[in-house]
């Protein structure tokens, strides 16, 4: 028989058994950020449970037991079939202890990793309508859990899901909820936006984009959101919805890709208005039936247009007028397709607008009359983006790579092809897988001519002189509300700009396609639009501009590195990996004497420092790498969390030339470096050791 010991005086030992309390602690079933979780049995009634202790290491911390005891008393006030129940709360020779259902099925998390990675479909569905189920009695008692995640889903001997882990568990309406000195808490895959950012009270809203994230996760076997670090994966959180999951897998069922995305919207006001809404979607999908709150769309983000008994395929037919019977449109109709004719661009916006056909074919045969602007109008719309067009076009050349590279998804020389030839280029673009429609315009080559290349890029040099022009334009004060649509407008401009890569000079591409993304982040995120963030975007405007007039004039952007310095290791990290997305090598350092030390064995071409550091702050640091050979030019940018910096650094001697202030936009301060390298003087770039 096992000796007997008190838990509280020993540690674990394999098959000894230790005692807690009234119960008999036998094996780990887990652990935590806050303690383990034994199997146990009580040792009157000899119920098992699964039996929570508070870790010794942080037993006295305050913060952490009221965590503790807090999660047992809101456990204890839920009863439903889909949470985790709590049974018992003590403390025993100073450790304390939560008695809660024994889960004898692991978790989701480990099921996925059993099955490979991903679950079937409908097994990943039915844990998620059970997770939802469970989530909504917990906002019915005003509760909002904050760390949903596969691991925290826990199943039973049958298989059914239940919610656990309610150690982050807040309060709705309570204004201070316990935090670990101002820290985000969460699990950073899994966590809302607006639970990273921690600017906004967060409501039931959060949640559920938690369970689409762990849909996501059950679906692919990943996370829908993957870095090097939290900080960079926070990021993506904070900058993006969660992902298609059928980009990971294609064979995924699109209801429950709807579903993910309906839950993971990025702006709370877009997904399920609550976990009954959520669950309602996941039982009618696992009934065989469509969701009724989520639109099932192609991966493209086309709506999908169920075809019943009897439903045909429709099609706009845009091209000019003709006298009579239109024969394309009779064939089309022989063969059991709807055909619309539209006569005029604005008129096929509306129609496209209004009801999306599964096909646009477009006539460029007549270029007085349609042109490739309408393809771009069209494609410059995110809903719109992977529309199948197929364009009519003359044998002429230019006219048909122009067609592909406004973005057609297929380009027919109609006189040279039969009717049961065009018929048939008809179904196959219909049919078409959306990677096809997404990457054919993008991956087709073409030879162009010098001449032609600087023809574009003189283009876009003019493009983002007006872009500037009209960002000036803006309210100043920003106007959150104006702002929204003239960059939406812009970041439109630039993605046509851009396409196809082949043709722009490589730093003109990644100086678009870093402004880009940065106008696309302050659109959907418009409260970043501060004064200083649209300075960057105009100065990466006019940078974009001079280089696209004088490709060779400016520094190259390729192979170039920076050293970042900094005591704050988040901030490191966070600068690192900004520089890396936009292809600047870093090396960071957490002091000046070192980055000093660095700065003499290698060559940077950008420098971004802390202001208040231990031992040299920042202007003490640049005034002595100054003095270094090599850098009296180099660019400096100095990273700080100092209110209203900006209003004397300028005039305090220490030869930093920009600042950006910390929490920063990862986008802002990947873009503001290549602005600085590719500003810097020529005589200023030399190669590394």
């Amino acid at each position: 028989m096992s000796d007997v010991r008190p838990f509280a005086a020993t540690t674990w030992h394999g098959n000894s058994a230790l005692v807690v309390g009234p119960y008999r602690v036998f094996e780990v079933l887990g652990s935590g950020g806050n303690g383990l979780v034994y199997r146990a049995q009580h040792s009157v009634d000899h119920r098992e449970c699964a039996l929570k202790i508070l870790s010794p290491t942080i037993a006295s911390d305050s913060t952490w037991r009221a965590r503790f005891i807090r999660e047992a008393r809101q456990l204890a006030k839920l009863s439903h079939p889909h949470v985790v129940g709590c049974a018992d709360l003590g403390e025993a020779d100073g450790t304390l202890y939560m008695a809660q259902e024994l889960m004898r099925g692991g978790d989701a998390e480990a099921l996925a990793r059993s099955h490979g990675g991903a679950l079937p479909g409908m097994l990943a569905a039915a844990i998620a309508r059970d997770a939802a189920l469970g989530l909504s009695a917990v906002h019915t008692a005003r509760l909002i859990h904050r760390d949903i995640k596969p691991s925290n889903l826990l199943l039973n001997d049958q298989g059914r899901a239940k919610l656990g882990d309610f150690g982050l568990v807040q309060i709705l309406d309570q204004h201070r909820p316990l935090t670990l000195g101002g820290k985000i808490v969460g699990t950073p895959a899994f966590m809302s936006p607006e639970q990273v950012e921690g600017t906004v009270e967060l409501d039931f809203r959060s949640d559920i984009y938690a369970l689409g994230a762990t849909l996501y996760y059950l679906l692919t076997g990943k996370p829908a959101f993957l870095g090097v670090s939290p900080w960079s994966i926070l990021n993506q959180v904070l900058t993006s919805p969660l992902p298609d999951p059928r980009r990971m897998n294609p064979g995924i069922d699109e209801r429950l890709a709807a579903v993910v995305l309906k839950a993971g919207a990025h702006r709370r006001e877009e997904r399920y208005f609550s976990a009954t809404t959520m669950a309602e979607d996941l039982a009618l999908i696992l009934d065989g039936k469509a969701p009724l709150h989520a639109p099932v769309t192609t991966l493209g983000g086309t709506p999908r247009i169920e075809r019943g008994p009897g439903r045909m395929p429709r099609v706009v037919l845009a091209r000019p007028p003709a006298a009579g019977e239109d024969p394309l449109a009779t064939r089309l109709r022989d063969e059991r397709f709807a055909v619309e004719q539209v006569p005029s661009a604005a008129q096929i916006l509306i129609r496209i607008n209004q009801d999306p056909p599964e096909l646009m074919i477009l006539d460029l045969s007549d270029p007085g009359h349609f042109t490739t602007d309408l393809i771009r109008t069209l494609r410059r719309r995110p809903e719109h983006h992977a529309l199948p067009i197929l364009v009519l076009s003359d044998a002429r050349e230019e006219a048909i790579e122009a067609a592909w590279r406004a973005g057609a998804s297929q380009v027919l020389v109609a006189n040279h092809m039969s009717p049961d030839d065009l018929v048939h280029q008809v179904r196959r673009v219909i049919g078409m897988d959306v990677g096809d429609l997404q990457t054919m315009p993008i991956t087709r080559r073409f030879s162009p001519l010098d001449s032609r290349q600087r023809d574009r890029q003189e283009r876009i040099a003019v493009i983002c002189a007006q872009a500037v022009l009209q960002l000036g334009e803006l309210p100043r004060p920003p106007e959150l509300e104006a702002m929204v649509p003239a960059l939406e407008e812009l970041s439109g401009v630039l993605r046509a700009a851009e396409s196809p890569a082949e043709e722009l000079d490589a730093d003109c591409h990644t100086l678009v396609q870093s402004t880009q993304s940065l106008l696309r982040e302050l659109s959907e995120m418009p409260h970043h639009g501060s004064p200083a963030v649209l300075r960057t975007v105009g100065r990466a405007l006019t940078a974009l501009a001079h280089r696209a007039a004088a490709p060779d004039a400016g520094s190259p952007l390729s192979g170039r590195t920076a050293l970042v310095v900094d005591d704050d290791p988040v901030s490191r990290l966070m600068m690192t990996n900004a520089l890396r997305v936009v292809g600047v090598a870093a090396d960071a350092v957490s002091d000046a004497g070192g980055a000093l030390t660095a700065a003499e064995h290698r060559r940077y071409d950008l420098v971004l420092s802390d202001v208040m550091m231990e031992g040299l702050n920042g202007f003490q640091f640049v005034g002595r790498l100054r003095l270094l050979p090599g850098y009296e030019q180099t660019p400096v940018v100095f990273v700080t969390s100092l209110a209203d910096f900006d209003q004397f650094f300028r005039t305090v001697p220490g030869g930093a030339c920009d600042l950006i202030a910390k929490p920063f936009l990862l986008t802002e301060l990947g873009l503001k470096a290549l602005i600085h390298l590719a500003e810097a003087p020529l005589t200023a770039i030399s190669s590394s050791p």
